[in-house]
């Protein structure tokens, strides 16, 4: 057992970070959080954690390594989860953003993290001075393995309700951190009768299976997706979906072998005939780069055959993902636009945003 360090940090967005030195985790957060994660109130991801707060704003953090497990004293805290955690180089960084608070050296190997919540209730309505804080992180790190996250003790406002929602179809309910099952959700309609600020929504999954999407403000108080039959469909405005596009394997091997411009030209041509382009999803998030300054690169291709080829290549947990190209350039607020890529090694045309949404508007 080593002398426990301790820190006052800032959890700017109710969040901060536990990271193994060879990792770099909040660099390459990308913001999305599955929902599972932010009822347990902890993200794994390897060699770093994501802790979320009660507090925004000031919180003490506690971080120590012990030689055995910890004890059964949950009636400390109000909050208790353990999970893996891999310190490869055997320095350890308390985050808040990017900024070290704190740092621990432990030997290197696999350890379970146990990280307890104390002082939680009320902290999500104060602004504790930094002198003061209301809400106290203890991570306490044992070598050992666990396979996955579970939450030890349940704060009882966080615990996910056992109410559901019945689906008057009698076709599935999904509630929570069980929407996150489901994959390559795409919104594809809206209800008939929608109000302003109306959150329903008409959403596809991977198996062409339509949802309706809302967000319960009663118990559960978490989002829900009820499973329509099609004889639903009447009640949303659809929107169009692509057109089947066929393309021989001959062409395919024949079209990625052009140089960066002459694929530039052909996504260009094809888009303007078909309507459509591709971009690529991993869960629920896209495929992007974004640079060293922060400027951001979205990814599209002419054909989700093309699409496939990149995401074998580069993205192996990633799916094709239609757009329709009048939707997509109104929502376009990416700086550039990386056009046609093979691979990381040959990045196809990388234009401005703003460039290529001129062309594309011609």
């Amino acid at each position: 057992m080593t002398a426990p360090t301790e820190v006052v940090l800032y959890a700017d967005h109710t969040q901060f970070y536990v990271v193994d030195a060879d990792a770099s985790a909040a660099e390459d957060d990308d913001g999305d959080v599955d929902r599972a994660s932010l009822e347990d109130r902890i993200a794994v991801r390897s060699g770093s954690l994501t802790i979320f707060t009660a507090t925004y704003g000031y919180v003490r953090v506690v971080v120590e390594r012990l030689a055995e497990p910890a004890g059964n004293d949950l009636a400390l805290y109000d909050h208790v989860v353990e999970a893996p955690f891999a310190a490869t180089s055997g320095r350890i960084s308390v985050l808040a953003v990017t900024e070290v608070e704190a740092e621990l050296m432990v030997p290197p190997g696999e350890y379970v993290a146990r990280i307890a919540w104390s002082g939680v209730e009320g902290a999500d309505e104060r602004d504790p001075p930094p002198d003061d804080p209301l809400e106290t992180i203890s991570i306490q790190l044992w070598p050992g393995h666990v396979s996955e996250r579970r939450v030890v003790k349940w704060y009882e406002a966080w615990k996910p309700a056992a109410d559901r929602p019945t689906n008057p179809h009698g076709l599935r309910v999904a509630v929570g951190r069980e929407c996150d099952a489901l994959t390559g959700l795409r919104v594809v309609g809206e209800p008939k009768d929608a109000e302003e600020h109306d959150d329903r929504s008409l959403v596809r999954d991977a198996d062409g299976t339509y949802w309706l999407r809302y967000y319960s403000r009663v118990p559960p108080h978490s989002e829900v997706m009820l499973e329509l039959p099609e004889s639903e469909l009447a009640a949303f405005h659809v929107r169009a979906q692509p057109p089947r596009l066929e393309l021989a394997e001959s062409e395919v091997r024949a079209t990625i072998t052009l140089p960066p411009p002459d694929r530039y030209r052909y996504f260009v041509d094809a888009v303007l005939r078909s309507g459509w382009l591709w971009t690529l999803e991993e869960g629920r998030s896209p495929v992007e780069w974004q640079d060293e300054h922060d400027r951001e690169y979205v990814l599209v291709w002419p054909h989700p055959r093309f699409a496939a080829v990149y995401a074998e290549e580069e993205a192996p947990g990633s799916r094709p993902v239609a757009e329709e190209l009048a939707e997509w350039l109104a929502a376009l607020d990416a700086d550039f636009v990386v056009v046609f890529p093979i691979s990381m090694f040959d990045p196809g045309q990388i234009v401005a945003a703003d460039v290529l949404a001129d062309e594309l508007r011609d």
